[in-house]
């Protein structure tokens, strides 16, 4: 005769093997919690792509000197235009957060809701409260800068827009403060977008840059170091489980969008690339949805 089944005959110790694990509820897990480990592969990454790229600054300048010294016979010429480039870096390093906010036509954000909605997102991904910026803009965008200055600048749109939409996005761009993609996009639109920057009068400290224009617009060949193809994705799923709440997410990248403004180099550095259309932001938005 078989046994009876009960309760206390399936809770025997040699029930609770390795190939049958007790089950555990998503209840009981608790919080989400973010491994450290990820952090720390991006700021090392970022800080690999941040050395590519002025080592293909200084070997830019260093070709454009040579050329120049070739064709007029002075040698001296070489070692000029390297140091020019070493010091266009040093300036931009220190006063280039001024330069790009003055480019892209940013100003202090007034508003206490945007301060605070940023300050809870910093924290919660720990780092310090960046500044909030406004810039123009109908519709709700933002772009993360760091060069010496952590910043967040939004567009005019996102002044009225619903406070989860607004959080989702103020949590992408922490996400590239925390993980060093915005340094690596500011010290990009540093080098390659120098004539623009002028032209925007960014600042006097711009005029360094004008014998370097034709190596700042070969730089632009660098633009797939700057931009990877899973930055903002990355950021995306980061961004989902900062907030906890990955339809916020997906709102965000449905509201926002808009013309190109300012800089015209910085328009793949926007929380929705502000020159690829729809079709990029609604493959994020889906990917996203499907956490």
């Amino acid at each position: 005769m078989a046994r009876k089944f009960t309760r206390r005959r399936w809770r025997r110790p040699e029930r609770l093997t390795l190939e049958h694990p007790p089950v555990q509820r998503r209840k009981d897990i608790g919080a989400p919690t973010q491994l450290e480990l990820e952090p720390a592969l991006a700021r090392r990454s970022s800080r690999r792509r941040l050395e590519s790229l002025l080592v293909l600054f200084l070997v830019l300048c260093a070709l454009e000197g040579a050329a120049i010294a070739a064709a007029t016979g002075r040698w001296l010429i070489l070692p000029a235009v390297t140091g020019l480039g070493v010091l266009y870096f040093f300036f931009g390093r220190e006063w280039g957060d001024a330069w790009l906010r003055r480019a892209m036509r940013a100003r202090g954000g007034s508003s206490s809701r945007l301060q605070r909605l940023t300050s809870a997102e910093a924290r919660s991904a720990g780092i310090p409260a960046p500044e909030v910026l406004i810039c123009r803009g109908d519709e709700p965008n933002a772009i993360a800068l760091a060069l010496r200055k952590r910043s967040i600048v939004l567009t005019e749109g996102c002044e009225g827009i619903d406070e989860l939409v607004l959080e989702g996005m103020l949590a992408h761009e922490v996400i590239h403060l925390r993980d060093g993609d915005a340094a690596v996009a500011s010290l990009y639109l540093l080098l390659a977008g120098a004539p623009e920057l002028l032209f925007r009068r960014a600042g006097v400290g711009c005029l360094l840059a004008v014998p370097l224009w034709p190596a700042a617009l070969l730089m632009r060949l660098g633009r797939r170091v700057a931009l990877p193809g899973d930055r903002e994705h990355r950021a995306d799923i980061a961004a989902a489980m900062l907030t906890r709440y990955p339809p916020g997410i997906v709102d965000a990248l449905e509201a926002a969008g808009g013309p190109s403004c300012g800089v015209g180099l910085a328009d793949g550095f926007w929380f929705v690339a502000r020159n690829d259309g729809d079709g990029p932001a609604e493959e994020r938005a889906g990917l996203v949805a499907e956490m």
